[in-house]
């Protein structure tokens, strides 16, 4: 009798379908980090010359009283006092203006920018408003200590001048330093997936670069503007100021760029 070996009859088993078991590749959410760094300069870039002429266009909201704009030649010290309080509130209440509308614009662009070089989806609107709203009101504040600061540097003006110069940088490091904590808000929400980790990374690594940015500006601006007075809370008009906000604009960005 023939035998028969065992499974010789059995069906040969279908070839397995590799393709089937491979992960799909998920669509890419974002543009290359690098790719997305320069996207972020070039927004960097666009939101400085929208703040500059928002703030130019602006101009002084609050005017100081005509009262104290000629006191005559012997001034009492109870009128010197009044005058010099009406000055400050005119100043704070520009700056806080001024910055106000500087951090909106900031954190707007620079939020809208994130999302769109991430593909964000709705995370888009989110950032976008939240940066508008987060850096316009931490931009409203930072123009109040900006010229509280400023008033006690004065204070000490006849110090030694590297000690002086310590406080400037100190001054303008916390005024962008606050904004950058602003704009970190509105970019660290627009992502497609929020997490607690990129919003603390985008805050972190945005009012560090604020920081940064308002630290090194008196030490820039002594070499391209030397006759620009950078001891100023809010600069002036002009080359100083396009340093003052393209400087922090720029840096925030690029660091903002560069952050996963």
């Amino acid at each position: 009798m023939q035998k028969v070996e065992s499974g010789m009859n059995e069906p040969a088993p279908e070839p397995t379908d590799v393709s089937a078991e491979q992960p799909i590749s998920q669509v890419p959410t974002g543009m290359h980090p690098a790719g997305r760094f320069l996207g972020m300069i070039v927004a960097g870039a666009v939101a400085t010359s929208l703040a500059y002429t928002a703030v130019a266009g602006v101009g002084d909201v609050h005017l100081l009283p005509e009262e104290f704009m000629n006191l005559g030649g012997m001034p009492t010290p109870e009128e010197m006092a009044a005058a010099n309080a009406a000055q400050f509130a005119t100043n704070t209440g520009n700056a806080m203006v001024w910055l106000g509308i500087t951090g909106a614009i900031l954190g707007g662009v620079l939020a809208l920018a994130t999302g769109l070089l991430r593909r964000a989806g709705m995370g888009i609107v989110i950032g976008t408003v939240a940066g508008i709203l987060a850096g316009g009101g931490l931009g409203y504040l930072a123009g109040n200590l900006a010229v509280s600061n400023h008033a006690s540097l004065q204070v000490s003006v006849n110090g030694p001048s590297s000690q002086l110069e310590q406080q400037i940088m100190v001054l303008h490091g916390i005024t962008w330093g606050i904004i950058g904590v602003g704009v970190g808000v509105g970019a660290g929400l627009a992502r497609r997936t929020i997490t607690v980790r990129s919003l603390l990374v985008s805050v972190i690594v945005a009012g560090t670069m604020g920081c940064v940015a308002g630290g090194v500006f008196p030490i820039i601006a002594g070499v391209a503007a030397p006759l620009e007075n950078a001891v100023l809370p809010v600069t002036a008009h002009g080359t100083g100021r396009i340093i003052w906000m393209g400087l922090a604009s720029l840096l925030i960005a690029g660091g903002l760029g560069r952050a996963d």
